[in-house]
Formats: structure tokens, sequence, C-alpha cells
């Protein structure tokens, strides 16, 4: 069976298992004010029904995929739920397809969860930002209480217990890079994405909905000197890697830094409905325009896998996604941020994506320090 790590086929399902979450993060793109269906998990119907169609979906291709279990925080589903639908997988004959990871802020995490990602082999990814200032003001309770100190206790019991942990961090550009990045290498992290806060231009033209991104270019500088300062090659950050492979013409398959691997990956909601890379959930959580749903459902009787990956690279296409804005090509960053994610370009002045990322100044200025860098690494180490 041939691996699951080429770009032509769907190989990655993010699935919403839960519509909750314990935590009320200030800059959740999910679980906020205005989240539908608060509360509501995914049916043993619905998942049945997601199996059997990617299982047909994989078979024919003899090809390999990945679910992502996600939320909200999917661990609120409860140990039974969940592993009801792990052994569903084999029951629908899945199993041998696919492998599972799931993505956790990991404050439910005890010895029953450390049991159930074993009996699994789930492979897990925490959320934790950068360092504790920037955790502590984001990742918060519903009574706006801190969680830095018990995300890394959490951290430390899935070490100790033998279970191989990656986390992601939302950059915080108020933040000292430095330091974010010394306090991930203190907690003995080798594998970390850091993620641009989700936003796009006609967002961020907005007063009520823009963010401030201003600090973000100088984190990201301050941040990739720290890594390289560390000349730590089993400490990886997805984002400096990338822009380092792709100034060197590797292709990555990380969306922050292009879209070409958009294809690759659609979201299922917790009713079903199939959905493009969740940065475009923004435009149409704030009434921006469409994108996000692309009108199918795996519980409908003529859902197909080979239809929904039809559908999705035709939008890819027609947004842009799989080449750089027009306004990009002469850039000589270009080839490193890849114009950023396809979502972050689009603007309503004309409803299209063929624009620099609203996240360009940061991916810019990143980009020409790590030109720099690959140019002379000396001053840097």
């Amino acid at each position: 069976m041939r691996p699951g790590h080429s770009t032509d086929y769907l190989h990655i399902l993010v699935v919403k298992v839960v519509r909750a979450c314990n935590l009320r993060c200030k800059y959740c793109y999910y679980i906020n004010d205005d989240t539908r269906d608060y509360g509501s998990s995914m049916s043993v119907e619905t998942v049945t029904a997601l199996y059997e169609r990617y299982r047909d979906y994989l078979s024919a291709q003899g090809r390999q995929g990945a679910i992502v279990w996600h939320g909200g925080e999917p661990l609120m589903l409860g140990h039974a739920r969940f592993a009801r639908i792990m052994d569903l997988q084999q029951e629908t004959g899945l199993a041998p397809f696919i492998h599972n990871r799931l993505q956790t802020n990991a404050l439910l995490i005890d010895d029953a969860w450390i049991d159930f990602l074993r009996r699994y082999d789930i492979g897990i990814g925490v959320s934790i930002d950068t360092d504790q200032v920037s955790h502590d003001a984001n990742r918060v309770t519903p009574k706006g209480e801190g969680t830095y100190a018990e995300t890394v206790a959490a951290l430390m019991r899935l070490r100790q217990a033998g279970i191989g942990t990656g986390v992601l961090s939302v950059a915080a550009g108020a933040a000292d890079g430095r330091h974010a990045i010394s306090s991930l290498r203190a907690l003995g992290v080798s594998s970390a994405d850091i993620l641009l806060p989700m936003t796009n231009n006609a967002r961020q033209k907005n007063a009520d909905t823009a963010i401030d991104l201003e600090d973000l270019p100088d984190f990201l500088v301050d941040a990739f000197r720290e890594w390289v300062r560390g000349d730590d090659p089993s400490m990886r950050i997805r984002l400096f890697s990338s822009m380092i492979l792709q100034a060197l013409g590797r292709r990555t398959t990380f969306l922050g830094t292009g879209g070409a691997d958009m294809s690759s990956l659609a979201v299922v909601e917790t009713d079903g409905s199939l959905c493009m890379d969740t940065e475009y959930s923004q435009l149409e959580r704030f009434r921006i325009s469409g994108g996000y749903s692309t009108g199918l459902n795996v519980n409908d009787d003529d859902f197909t896998f080979d239809r929904a990956e039809t559908l999705i690279k035709a939008f890819v296409s027609d947004v842009g996604g799989d080449r750089l804005p027009s306004g990009c090509r002469n850039c000589q960053v270009a080839a490193l941020c890849g114009g950023g994610h396809p979502g972050s370009r689009y603007d309503d002045a004309d409803d299209s994506h063929d624009h620099p990322s609203a996240h360009c100044k940061a991916l810019y200025k990143l980009g020409c320090e790590t030109l720099s860098y690959l140019r002379d690494p000396q001053p840097y180490i």
C-alpha cells in the first residue's frame, strides 16, 4: 500500500468530533459566542458513514490516510464513546488504511486516556502557547484562569508514559520571540507548529474584526534567531523548517507557507458536513464570504470522497491556492513563504484571493531573515 504523503488525493481528514471545549481561548476560531450547536457531538451513524466512504476511497487507490481528531476539545467526548468510535474502524474495515492523530489541550489527560492512546496507537499533539505569559493570557478557562501549569504537567505525564507528543502554538506577536523558543526547548519539545493567527485582508480592514499583527514580524524573526542559535537538530519548528526547505527548492506540506497542499485536506464537521481548511471558517463566521462549506455531507446517499476531491481541487484552483498571487511573483521571498495560506489572501474589495496575505509583512521579514541565515549562518550560531 502506498504511503499517504502525496498531495494528489485527500489524505488528511480533520474530524470535529465534538463542538464543545473546557477552555475559552481568546483567539479560537471555533469555540466562541457564535458557535452554533454548541455541545453537539458526532453520532455513531455519521462516524460509520464517514468510515465506510473513506475506506472505499482509500481502498480503491491503494493509499493510506490520516484522521485527525479535533474539536473543540475531543477528549470531552468521554472514554467510552471515543472507544466505541475507535472500535468502529475495525468493524467497518477502515483500520488498515489509516492512522489516527488527536489534537488536545491535554487538561483532561489521566491514566485512562493514556491507556486509550496506547490501545489505539493514536499520535497526539498538545496545544500550548510558546511561553507561560502568552499561554495564560490566551488559553484560559471559562472563568478566565490561565492553564499553563496544568498543560505542562500533562505534557510531562505523557512523556513519562512514553507517548511521543508534538505541540501546536499560536504566534503571539507581543511576546518575546527568543523567550518563546527557549521556553519550548526547556520543556523538551522536539516538534512544534507555530501557527500565525487566523485572519484575512477583509477581516483586517474592519476595526471590529481585525487582530493586532504589528509585532508579529519581530516576534517571528527573534524566534527564528533563537531557534537556529540553539543549533539543535532535534527541535523542529515546522514554519521555519518549511521556509528553509522551500528556499532550497524543496516542496513541503505546510499550509502556512503556501496553498498547493490545501487540496489534500478536508474538515468533517460534527454533523457530517465536508468543509475546506479551517482558515476559511473565518470568512463564513464574520459573514465576509463563503468558501468553508462544500455543500457535501458524508451522510448523503450520493456522497463519495472522489466527488469531494474533485470539488476541493476545483475550489483550490479557482481561488489560486495552487499558485502565487500576481502581486507576489517578483518578491524575493515568494518561494519561501509561498504567498501564505490562501485563506489569508482574501479581500472583499474584489471578492478575490489574488492579494498578498494578511500576514505578508511578517512572512516577508521572516523570509528575508531566512535567506540571510542561509547565505551566512555563522553570525547566527
